[in-house]
C-alpha cells in the first residue's frame, strides 16, 4: 500500500474516531437524566411499611434540589409532610417529627422547625421517650436562638442537658455546651461563653471530629473578639477559614470571613475589614446564604459610617431592614437601627434619628406582641407566603433550566465539529510538519530543562517561605497565645506583680504582632484567603502608609480571570520585587501598577517617574534575575523601557494556558 493511500485510510479513520466520541457523549448525557429520574422513583417503590425511610428520602430529595431546583426542592418538602397523615403509630410518627424538626434546623427555617419541634416533644413526653426529649429539646433551643428567642433557647438547652445527663450522651452534651456559650455570648457574658466553648472544643479534639471542630474554633474566635482579645481571635478564626476551604465547605468559609472582617473592623483596619466582607457577600449571593448575605452587607453600612460616608450608609441600612425583616432574620435588626440612627446624629439631622428611635421602639414592641399573642398564625402566614413565591417563580427556574441544558448540547456539538475539522487539517499537513518536528525536538529539551531548573528555583523559594510563615503562625505565634492567655488569667492581690504581669503581657502581644507581620510578608494571608487583587491593594496601601515620598497606585479594571495559586504568586513576587527596586534605586515619587487580560494573555505594566537608566548598560542584579526566573517559569516574558530622568517602565507578558 502506498504512502498516500495510508495517510488517506488514516484520516477516515480519525473522523470516524471523532464522530463515536459524540455518539457516546450524548449517550451520557441522556444517561444522567435517566440516572436522575430514577433517584427521583425511588421513594415511589418503598413498602408502605417503611413511612419512616419515606419521609426521611423526600427530605434528602428536598435538600438535592434545594440549589438547583427550587420548585422540585419545595415539592419533595411538601411530600415529606403529608406523609405525616398516613402515619398512626405513636412511635413512627415521633421520628417523622424529629427527622423534619432537624431538616427546618439544618436549612434556616426555624419558625417552621419550631413548629413541628412542640409536636414532636409533645409525643415524647406522651411517651416519656428520654432519647427523643434530649433532642427535641436540642433543636428547639437552636431554633429559639436563631429567631431571637433566647430565654426560650436557654430554658430547651438546660432540659436537653439533663436529659443528656441521665441517658450519658456524651455529644448531645458538647453540643447543649456550644448552645450554653452562644446564648451566653449574646448576653455578653463571654468568660462564662469562653468556658462552655471550650468544653465542647476539648470533646471534639478526642473525637478528631473536624466539622464540630470548626464550629468551636469560629466560636471560640468570636468570643476572644468579643473580649477585646483580638490577636488571638484571629489565630482561631484563620484555622476555621483555612478547616472551611480544606472540606470545601462555603456555608462554614462564608462564615469565617464574616468573623474576620469583623475582627478586623474592631481593630480599625478598615480596608482589610471592607475587603473579607465583600468576599463574604460574594459568595453569599452565589449560594443564596441569606443570613450571611445580610451580616456581610450590615458590616458594609457600619465601615461607609466609620468612613463618614453617612449617606450611601443610610441607603445601605435601608434597604438591608427591609430584607432583614422580610427575611424574619430579627438578630440582625437592632445593629441595623443603631447604625441608621448613629448616621443621622453625625449628620446633626436629630429629628430623623428621633423617628427612627421611635420607630425601633414600636418595632420592638411589636415583635414581643406578636411572639406572645399570634405567633402560630405567623408561622402558617409566613410557610404560606414562602409557597406563594416559591410557585411565582417555578416557571422561570424550568425555563432557566430547560435553556441551559440546551446550550451545553449545542456547545458539545459545535466542540465536537471543530475537534473534527482540527483533525482533519492536522493530517493534512502532517508530512511537511514532520522534518521541523524532528529540528525542534533537541531545543524543546534543552528548554524543558531550564524550565525544570527555572521551576525548582522559584518552587523552592516559595515552599520555604511558607514552610517559614506557616512554623510562625502555627507554632510560635500559637504558643505566644497561650502564654498571654495565661498572663490574663494569673490574678493576685499583689498590684506590684499585677503591674509586671501586665508589661510582660503587652510585651508578649507586640511579639505576636511582629511574629504575624513577619509570617504575612513571608506569605501574605490575603493573598491565600482572598487572591491577587485584594493581596497586591493590601500590599500597595502598606507602602502608601509607610513609605514616606512614594504613592503607589493600582489599576485592575480590564482583570477579569481567575489565575491558579502559582501564577498569583508568582504575580505577587514579580510586583513586591519591582516595588522594592523603585524604593531602594528609582527615587520616584510616583508608581503605577496596571493589572490586564485578553483572551490569550494577562499583561502586568510597571511604570514609575524615578532617575531611570541606560537599559542595555546595567547589570542584572539578584531582583531581575528573580523577575525573570518567576516570568520564565509561566513561559512569560518581559520588557524594560527606561529613560534617564523622565522614569522607569516594565512590561510582562503571561500566556493564558
Amino acid at each position: 500500500m502506498s504512502k498516500d493511500k495510508v495517510f488517506c485510510f488514516c484520516n477516515k479513520c480519525i473522523i470516524v474516531f471523532f464522530f463515536v466520541i459524540a455518539f457516546f457523549s450524548f449517550e451520557f448525557l441522556n444517561a444522567q437524566i435517566i440516572k436522575t429520574d430514577s433517584l427521583e422513583k425511588l421513594v415511589e417503590i418503598i413498602h408502605k411499611d417503611s413511612l419512616l425511610k419515606k419521609c426521611q428520602l423526600y427530605l434528602d430529595l428536598s435538600q438535592y434540589y434545594k440549589s438547583s431546583n427550587n420548585i422540585k426542592s419545595i415539592d419533595f418538602q411538601n411530600k415529606a409532610l403529608d406523609n405525616l397523615n398516613k402515619i398512626s403509630d405513636e412511635k413512627t410518627k415521633l421520628q417523622c417529627y424529629a427527622v423534619i424538626t432537624k431538616f427546618f434546623l439544618n436549612n434556616g427555617y426555624s419558625q417552621e422547625g419550631v413548629k413541628f419541634g412542640i409536636k414532636a416533644l409533645e409525643l415524647a413526653k406522651k411517651r416519656n421517650d428520654l432519647k427523643y426529649l434530649m433532642k427535641i429539646n436540642f433543636y428547639l433551643g437552636s431554633l429559639n436562638h436563631a429567631i431571637g428567642n433566647n430565654n426560650e433557647a436557654l430554658r430547651f438547652f438546660m432540659n436537653s442537658y439533663a436529659f443528656a445527663n441521665k441517658t450519658n450522651d456524651s455529644a448531645i452534651i458538647s453540643h447543649v455546651y456550644n448552645g450554653f456559650g452562644v446564648i451566653y455570648q449574646s448576653q455578653g457574658k463571654y468568660d462564662s461563653a469562653f468556658h462552655f466553648y471550650n468544653k465542647a472544643y476539648q470533646y471534639y479534639i478526642l473525637k478528631k471530629d473536624t466539622q464540630l471542630l470548626m464550629t468551636s474554633l469560629n466560636n471560640i474566635g468570636g468570643v476572644l473578639i468579643s473580649k477585646q482579645d483580638y490577636n488571638s481571635g484571629l489565630i482561631y478564626l484563620k484555622k476555621f477559614l483555612e478547616l472551611s476551604k480544606i472540606k470545601l465547605d462555603k456555608y462554614s468559609e462564608v462564615n469565617a470571613l464574616i468573623n474576620i472582617s469583623n475582627c478586623y473592623e474592631r481593630i480599625g483596619d478598615l480596608n482589610l475589614s471592607l475587603e473579607y466582607a465583600e468576599s463574604a457577600l460574594k459568595i453569599s449571593k452565589e449560594y443564596n446564604f441569606i443570613k450571611q448575605k445580610l451580616y456581610s452587607e450590615l458590616i458594609i453600612a457600619l465601615l461607609q459610617r466609620k468612613r463618614s460616608n453617612y449617606n450611601q450608609s443610610l441607603i445601605t441600612s435601608q434597604s438591608l431592614l427591609i430584607s432583614a425583616k422580610a427575611e424574619g432574620v430579627y438578630s440582625i435588626i437592632d445593629p441595623i437601627y443603631e447604625n441608621i440612627i448613629d448616621c443621622f446624629k453625625s449628620k446633626k439631622d436629630y429629628k430623623s434619628a428621633y423617628e427612627f428611635q421611635n420607630e425601633y421602639s414600636m418595632f420592638k414592641d411589636s415583635v414581643i406582641k406578636g411572639q406572645n399573642e399570634n405567633y402560630i398564625e405567623e408561622i402558617k402566614q409566613k410557610y404560606n407566603l414562602e409557597q406563594k413565591d416559591a410557585e411565582l417563580v417555578s416557571k422561570n427556574i424550568l425555563i432557566t433550566q430547560s435553556i441551559k441544558l440546551n446550550s451545553q448540547k449545542n456547545i458539545l456539538i459545535l466542540l465536537l465539529l471543530i475537534l473534527v475539522i482540527s483533525a482533519f487539517i492536522s493530517l493534512s499537513f502532517y508530512r511537511s510538519r514532520r522534518k521541523a518536528e524532528e529540528k525542534l525536538i533537541m531545543n524543546a529539551q534543552m528548554i524543558k530543562q531550564q524550565k525544570e531548573y527555572f521551576n525548582a528555583y522559584i518552587n523552592g523559594q516559595e515552599e520555604e517561605r511558607k514552610r517559614i510563615a506557616s512554623d510562625l503562625h502555627d507554632g510560635l505565634a500559637q504558643n505566644l497565645t497561650t502564654l498571654k492567655l495565661s498572663f490574663s488569667n494569673f490574678k493576685t492581690t499583689d498590684s506590684t506583680f499585677n503591674d509586671i504581669l501586665i508589661k510582660y503581657s503587652n510585651q508578649v502581644n507586640s511579639m505576636i504582632n511582629e511574629t504575624r507581620m513577619i509570617s504575612h510578608n513571608m506569605m501574605p494571608d490575603v493573598l491565600i484567603d482572598l487572591g491577587l487583587v485584594k493581596a497586591l491593594k493590601s500590599l500597595i496601601n502598606d507602602i502608601n502608609t509607610n513609605v514616606v515620598g512614594l504613592q503607589v497606585t493600582l489599576n485592575v479594571a480590564n482583570f477579569n480571570i481567575a489565575l491558579t495559586n502559582n501564577t498569583e504568586i508568582q504575580l505577587y513576587r514579580i510586583v513586591q520585587e519591582l516595588i522594592q527596586n523603585v524604593i531602594k534605586h528609582s527615587k520616584a515619587s510616583n508608581c503605577e501598577i496596571v493589572l490586564s487580560n485578553n483572551k490569550s494573555e494577562i499583561t502586568l505594566t510597571f511604570s514609575d517617574n524615578g532617575c531611570g537608566f541606560i537599559v542595555n548598560s546595567i547589570k542584572e542584579g539578584i531582583g531581575l534575575k528573580n523577575i525573570y526566573s518567576r516570568v520564565n517559569s509561566l513561559n512569560g516574558e518581559y520588557l524594560i523601557k527606561s529613560e534617564v530622568s523622565i522614569g522607569t517602565t516594565i512590561i510582562v507578558k503571561l500566556p493564558l494556558s
